[in-house]
């Protein structure tokens, strides 16, 4: 089985810790996990944990669901729009392979505005690219229109996606 962790860890996230996280259920455990590792409360961190969750949707859904949990409680500490952006789109992602579609496509909106009022256009694309498939899915076909024209645009206005 391929490993779900991501490479270039920050020293303190070893894979050991991606399983722990994995394993914490709710907010109020995850709030002292980080209240016991505060050098894991860094967007490096944030952006390592959302990897993590795209490696984990494939192995392990749940896990995936609570890593997503971590990132956006680390992003929320950190108060940056990018960090949430990306801590939002991961959470998203693990709620699509979870077919909590209509959750999903929140998120995915929440995290694209984010980038777009940070103007990271990279990461806009990113996210509205992630988010038409679930409009597909849920039937939204304007909004899966509308959300690949403005992918289209993003990436037309220097986005690599």
């Amino acid at each position: 089985m391929a490993s779900a962790e991501p490479v270039g860890l920050h020293p303190s996230l070893n894979p050991g810790v991606f399983a722990e996280l994995a394993a914490l259920q709710d907010d109020e455990s995850r709030t002292r996990f980080f209240a016991d590792r505060p050098e894991l409360v860094c967007t490096g961190v944030v952006t390592q944990l959302a990897e993590a969750v795209r490696g984990h949707v494939r192995v392990d859904v749940r896990a995936a669901a609570a890593i997503s949990e971590a990132a956006v409680l680390v992003a929320h500490r950190l108060d940056d729009a990018n960090a949430m952006g990306v801590a939002l789109r991961a959470k998203a992602n693990a709620l699509w392979f979870l077919n909590d579609l209509k959750a999903a496509v929140n998120l995915f909106n929440e995290a694209a505005h984010l980038f777009e009022i940070s103007g990271n256009r990279v990461e806009l694309g990113r996210t509205l690219s992630s988010s038409i498939q679930s409009l597909i899915l849920l039937g939204d076909y304007p909004h899966a229109l509308a959300a690949a024209e403005r992918q289209r645009g993003a990436h037309l206005h220097g986005a690599d996606v």
